[in-house]
């Protein structure tokens, strides 16, 4: 079996895959790919009208647009990372970001933890689904073999200012319970068969290791289990909008275009009719002229279906892309519409916290730490609640009048968004008292600075 082999579930999601990341680079991607997502008109179409037709047709770019807005509202809020001194930086923002963003889109992405040599500090890599190509896992879960895609640009032999794209798979196995780990790589120009390049054995202070250091993430759990993308419907309803989109502009262009037509003239070939202030045709006793004009509905059939899809395209999750609701909402009504909506997203958020915490106690574990230390928490609430003028100047008015603490007065502003994260009510009243602004609890008014200068 060779190293690039597929695994049966890898080769059942590929072409899901493949729609979701191209349909999330957008434009560009959907139309070179032709006819996998812009069949022809007809079989038999020439090569320039189907260029031509898609050239007119424009991709709504949707679900890129979705993908990152969940991500931005699921990463609004900066996580709260716990790690030992020894693994300061481990656990970077942007690769939450990178894992959120990617089990939204494919449904699956996975965390790699390597280290460099012996001694020094572990760190992770964010491998996509498209990358994770092969694996075997125990009737427990527990992966025995695991094999990476690897695409780097390198380069070439005859001129190093040209660069080639090199694939590269990295093998992750356990042989007797120890985990080691081969790099292979093609032969020369003439051996197309890939080959080892590099055997490693990854040592804890020259002990061996039991465990292979990846950690796969679908939307519900730390798992192997395979599920569809969570953005599929978005993606299939997207792409079917492209195709009317098509339709359309091809039926504008031959259609919305007046057509001017002549009878009874003597066609010449030499000098044929055409149109301008500098022309005049002369027309005999029956001869006629006129314009053709579209008078047909079944351009705007394919409109209101797009119309139809965009709408389907928020309620599968595209709330960013919605116009105003055309009733207003009572914010009791819209927080249960949007928190049912953000199951699958809370789900996911839940999911790669788990997957960093379990990455940072194998690091902790690697480095002689204490994997008690580590803690990963996302934000879980999507949605911001700021406090509104009104709601705000009530609770100054109740902490003025001395019915509320400065404390419970500082944690109502940090639930409705008002004060920086992780700011302590300590910290606000030592900033309040340097900042010559009202002592909290006295109501006195301290002068503003150059305020009382002559």
């Amino acid at each position: 079996m060779p190293i690039d082999s597929k695994h049966p579930a890898y080769e059942a999601m590929e072409e899901a895959w493949q729609k979701c990341r191209d349909t999330y680079k957008g434009h560009d991607a959907v139309q070179a790919a032709g006819e996998t997502y812009l069949p022809k008109l007809q079989v038999n179409q020439r090569f320039e009208e189907y260029l031509a037709y898609k050239k007119r047709a424009l991709f709504y770019e949707a679900v890129g647009r979705t993908v990152d807005g969940l991500a931005g509202a699921a990463t609004r809020k900066d996580p709260r990372i716990e790690l030992p001194n020894s693994l300061e930086g481990f656990v970077k923002r942007e690769d939450i970001v990178q894992s959120v963003s990617e089990v939204i889109l494919t449904g699956r992405t996975g965390l790699f933890v390597d280290m460099s040599r012996e001694g020094s500090v572990p760190y992770i890599n964010v491998y996509d689904a498209e990358q994770v190509v092969n694996w075997r896992v125990t009737e427990t879960g527990v992966p025995t073999l695991v094999v990476l895609r690897e695409n780097a640009y390198e380069p070439k032999d005859a001129d190093p200012y040209v660069l080639e794209e090199v694939t590269r798979y990295r093998e992750l196995y356990l042989e007797s319970g120890v985990y080691k780990v081969r790099l292979w790589e093609k032969g020369g120009d003439k051996n197309d068969k890939f080959e080892v390049v590099e055997e490693i054995d990854p040592r804890n202070t020259g002990q061996p290791l039991n465990r292979i250091p990846f950690f796969p993430i679908n939307p519900k759990r730390v798992s192997w289990d395979i599920f569809k993308p969570p953005m599929l419907g978005v993606v299939v309803a997207n792409l079917r909008h492209y195709i009317n989109d098509a339709d359309l502009q091809w039926g504008l262009r031959w259609t919305a275009l007046p057509q001017a037509w002549v009878s009874g003239v003597q066609a010449d070939d030499d000098e044929p009719l055409s149109l301008g202030s500098s022309r005049a045709w002369v027309l005999g006793e029956e001869g006629r002229a006129g314009y053709l004009e579209f008078q047909g509905t079944g351009l705007q059939a394919i409109e209101r279906s797009m119309d139809r899809l965009e709408r389907l395209m928020a309620t599968l999750g595209a709330r960013i892309l919605e116009g105003q609701r055309a009733q207003v909402e009572t914010a009791e009504v819209s927080r249960m519409r949007q928190a049912g909506e953000h199951s699958v997203l809370i789900s996911i958020v839940l999911a790669v916290a788990q997957a960093f915490t379990l990455a940072g106690q194998f690091a902790a574990e690697w480095v002689k730490a204490n994997p008690k230390e580590v803690g990963v928490e996302l934000n879980t609430d999507f949605i911001s609640e700021r406090l509104k003028p009104a709601e705000l100047q009530a609770l100054l008015q109740t902490y003025q009048s001395g019915a509320m603490s400065f404390d419970t007065f500082i944690h109502n502003l940090r639930e409705g968004e008002m004060l920086p994260e992780g700011r302590t009510a300590e910290e606000e009243e030592r900033l309040i008292a340097e900042g010559n602004v009202p002592a909290p609890g006295t109501g006195e008014e301290v002068p503003q600075e150059g305020e009382g200068e002559a």
